[in-house]
């Protein structure tokens, strides 16, 4: 599948994650946000419906086949936020998208979870043919893209444009709004 239509899809998911699923991008309590898995498991919710029925979509996969746990090529155990493959094949007819998923600013020196290193080294290994490293801080969803026989993105670049920005989160505070009024703002 092409960059460009692997793309589309994805932003129609990215979208459908922020409208419908706004109240994970309000602070509840504190400065502690909702965690990447949550995030996630959302997106990958979002996904699956954009994709022809012969993917598998997948959160903090772990397997590369029957009992080989994945890891980069340090040899470091190592899951993707998530892939979009088939579970019961190898290679890149086979492992179609691999997402690094950032929710929150990374702090220099801060090494948790994935790195676009890291992200490049699995989708190398297990020859991933489109990888993306998303960035999902403060309803400005960014992403930076590799693979799939095109240059890879120098930078990171806005999902949406700003006018389609500003259409999708005034269709999410809708729906919020309406949601808070249906439960009585609890």
């Amino acid at each position: 599948m092409r960059r460009e239509t692997v793309k589309t899809r994805l932003r129609v998911a990215i979208r459908s994650l922020i409208v419908d699923e706004y109240s994970l991008f309000i602070p509840w309590a504190g400065d502690r946000g909702v965690s990447e898995v949550a995030f996630c498991s959302q997106l990958a919710r979002h996904l699956a419906p954009t994709l022809p029925k012969t993917w598998d979509v997948d959160v903090e996969y772990n397997r590369a086949l029957e009992n080989e746990v994945k890891r980069d090529p340090s040899d470091q155990v190592r899951r993707a936020d998530l892939v979009v493959h088939r579970r019961t094949g190898r290679g890149p007819a086979n492992n179609l998208l691999i997402i690094e998923m950032k929710t929150a600013e990374v702090r220099p020196g801060d090494e948790r979870g994935g790195t676009e290193i890291s992200l490049q080294g699995l989708m190398r290994k297990y020859e991933y043919q489109h990888g993306v490293f998303l960035r999902l801080v403060d309803l400005y969803p960014e992403w930076k893209w590799f693979g799939g026989g095109e240059k890879d993105d120098d930078d990171f670049r806005p999902v949406f444009g700003t006018a389609t920005l500003e259409v999708v989160l005034a269709e999410a505070e809708t729906y919020w709004q309406v949601r808070q009024t249906l439960t009585g703002g609890q």
